[in-house]
């Protein structure tokens, strides 16, 4: 049961082994990465970690909750990024998501279709009960992506991420429950 979401403009879909070239790419520049704990990858990370999520999804049969997913263009076919979900707490029903989408495709509204996509889906079609992201606290236009798709702040963990410039960071934690959607 592997999940695929499609909206007007976008398909959130699993990975595949095809995807290598357009994940590198993403994953390889530094201006995609600008608010992420890793520096840009290798071509050789790219296909390890890629690799990685592939045997992880077919472990867990691409359950919902424990993988990272491609959001691709419908108008091109092209994956322009990612967004994945973690079971941080599986007895309670709680999944952190994240996103990275290329910043050639930033502010056409693309991860805020891909983000309501899959908080939808979870609270539709699993049986998550709180969903949670966390980001940079310098990362504005990440903040605000989160509380369009209504997800509240819920803290902020001082100085808790070692950015790769050496410098620790705050990080702000947002969630949005079942009950809220």
């Amino acid at each position: 049961k592997s999940m695929y979401l499609q909206t007007q403009r976008i398909i959130v879909r699993p990975l595949s082994q095809n995807d290598l070239q357009e994940y590198h790419k993403l994953f390889s520049n530094p201006e995609n990465l600008t608010f992420e704990l890793i520096e840009p990858h290798s071509q050789q990370q790219s296909e390890t970690e890629l690799t990685s999520w592939l045997e992880r999804n077919l472990e867990l049969d691409s359950a919902f909750g424990t993988t990272e997913f491609g959001i691709e263009l419908i108008s091109t076919g092209q994956l322009i990024g990612v967004i994945s979900g973690l079971y941080i707490d599986t007895n309670s029903a709680i999944v952190e998501m994240g996103i990275i989408v290329d910043h050639i495709h930033s502010n056409n509204g693309y991860s805020h279709e891909a983000l309501q996509a899959y908080v939808n889906f979870a609270f539709s079609q699993t049986d998550t009960h709180k969903i949670l992201a966390r980001t940079d606290s310098r990362n504005i236009p990440c903040i605000r992506l989160l509380e369009k798709i209504g997800m509240s702040r819920e803290g902020l963990l001082r100085k808790n991420v070692k950015m790769p410039d050496g410098q620790y960071y705050d990080e702000a934690i947002y969630g949005i429950l079942r009950e809220d959607f």
